[in-house]
């Protein structure tokens, strides 16, 4: 895409947490979002990669921070969203990029820990960042935290016009 079509896609502006940002897929999303005018949470639990994705957003002109997020800990998950909304004061959308490969074997054959290992990183991660209850709530409370003292919030902010839609985090 180049620099005059930038932000044609309606994604100026918007706030994004892209989780497995430190390298592969991840990096490459958080660096096309930056590309577009996002703002990127770009987050992993491998710190130096993480890092070096967010200078090289910063190096093309983009806005970034990276916060460090083991995504199979649903407090770590909490945070991550907590942080993103203290910086930039909205969260848009949620990439979860994040997961492991398994063992090189059957599945039969994988040990109890392998196993626990990848289902702790993979499905349950997702739930973590995706999951109603927690991170929609987590936004509309700290929005409403913030907003508490000011303005009224718009009603497309509120609990229930998000329940049912997870699409418009």
């Amino acid at each position: 895409m180049t620099q005059n079509a930038k932000g044609l896609r309606g994604l100026q502006g918007k706030v994004a947490i892209v989780t497995g940002a430190s390298s592969g897929i991840g990096r490459a999303t958080a660096l096309a979002f930056a590309r577009e005018g996002m703002q990127v949470v770009v987050s992993d639990v491998a710190v130096s990669g993480g890092e070096e994705t967010v200078r090289l957003i910063r190096e093309n002109g983009g806005e970034a921070i990276f916060v460090p997020c083991d995504v199979s800990k649903s407090e770590d998950v909490q945070a991550l969203v907590r942080q993103a909304v203290a910086q930039y004061g909205r969260l848009d959308f949620a990439c979860n990029n994040a997961g492991i490969g398994g063992e090189s074997a059957p599945t039969a054959d994988y040990s109890e820990a392998g196993w626990n290992k990848v289902i702790g990183i993979n499905p349950v991660s997702y739930t973590h960042l995706r999951a109603h209850e927690t991170v929609l709530d987590l936004v509309c409370r700290l929005l409403l935290e913030k907003k508490k003292n000011t303005q009224p919030l718009p009603s497309h902010y509120s609990q229930h016009s998000h329940t049912n839609n997870p699409t418009n985090l």
